[in-house]
């Protein structure tokens, strides 16, 4: 599984064990037994067995330093077992290139060959010099210059896993800054389990490491299961929320058919009142018309009784007309008895 492990350290001139120890760095990164492929830029071309040219090259770089200069930068990166040979010396490349821009010297060297199979590796010389200004361009003596490095190669290499289609992700932040209750595991090396059997009793970072791997285990099972009781206490939520919404939707709506009912409940009453209002009216003027047919029968002038149906302008024209009778003469007149009678229907 991919892990992230970076390892920066400095070669100063005046701070180095013995002289020229980017020179012998440079030849124990490329030695035969360990690197498959050697990259690098702006610097002599190294291969596996024969760095010879690039080891003369940082020995000159060196005696042209001041005595307290910084001649190199040596780094330790671990490369993921899911990356094939090719994408690991692509990651690495790509690393440098973002690191310096494209402008610093730098040779590499990858151990993933058949002794490092579980533990593939790759050691880095850079010398922060810009190629053309012979100015500092990454800055690896500067504050935080640790964590920016371990920042880039994070990005590249998940960059690479992502490419590759793998899932898994490193993270070059620690347990505590990623609010990981996790115990930090402790360095093993490739040659430790290689070494004898301790005496009984006495633990080695094998056994700390398998015990602090149970450990993790353990806890990360633990917050799995809290994680996954979060997340049904959250779905519960929403659906009681869903719930919730949807039985205030409803009960809205009960609400407003109510309302739409008691109006046209309302519409109606008022409909039944008007008609009931109109039947009245319209019995009354019966009655009216039947008096006056009464009336006629019984020979009393109608002149005399006068509907409530009717205006006034309307009564005194039919007044008049009851009133005319033409005679010989043109002149005209009319009398009570003149009027034809209507008999009783009884009487006839």
């Amino acid at each position: 599984m991919a892990i992230f492990s970076l390892n920066l350290r400095s070669i100063g001139r005046s701070t180095q064990k013995a002289p020229f120890s980017a020179a012998a760095a440079l030849r124990y990164i490329g030695r035969k037994t360990a690197a498959t492929v050697m990259v690098g830029e702006h610097m002599p071309t190294c291969m596996p067995g024969n760095t010879k040219a690039a080891e003369a090259w940082f020995r000159a770089q060196e005696n042209a330093d001041r005595r307290n200069a910084r001649v190199a930068d040596r780094i330790i990166i671990a490369l993921p077992l899911e990356l094939d040979h090719a994408a690991q010396v692509e990651a690495v490349t790509m690393f440098m290139h973002r690191l310096g821009n494209g402008r610093v010297p730098w040779a590499a060297g990858l151990h993933n060959g058949p002794k490092d199979v579980h533990n593939p590796h790759a050691h880095l010389l850079v010398r922060d010099r810009d190629i053309t200004t012979g100015k500092r361009m990454i800055g690896l003596s500067e504050k935080n210059a640790t964590n920016t490095v371990r920042a880039i190669w994070a990005a590249v290499c998940n960059e690479a896993l992502r490419t590759a289609g793998v899932a898994v992700r490193i993270d070059h932040r620690s347990n505590k800054q990623r609010v990981l209750d996790l115990i930090p595991g402790v360095h093993v090396g490739q040659k430790l389990p290689r070494m004898p059997t301790p005496p009984e009793g006495e633990e080695t970072r094998m056994t700390i490491n398998k015990k602090i791997n149970a450990a993790n285990a353990a806890t990360e099972a633990a917050r799995a299961m809290r994680e996954s009781a979060h997340n049904m206490a959250i779905g519960i939520a929403e659906a009681l929320a869903d719930e919730r919404s949807a039985r205030l939707a409803a009960e809205t709506e009960l609400g407003e058919e109510r309302k739409r009912r008691k109006a046209a409940e309302s519409k109606l009453q008022l409909f039944v009142h008007e008609a009931t209002q109109q039947i009245r009216n319209l019995r009354d003027l019966i009655g009216e018309a039947r008096g006056y047919v009464r009336a006629l029968s019984t020979r009393v002038s109608p002149s005399k009784i006068k509907p409530s149906w009717l205006d006034n302008d309307t009564w005194q024209v039919f007044q008049g007309v009851l009133r005319f009778r033409p005679t010989a003469t043109g002149s005209g007149g009319i009398e009570r008895g003149a009027l034809p009678t209507i008999k009783r229907q009884n009487e006839r």
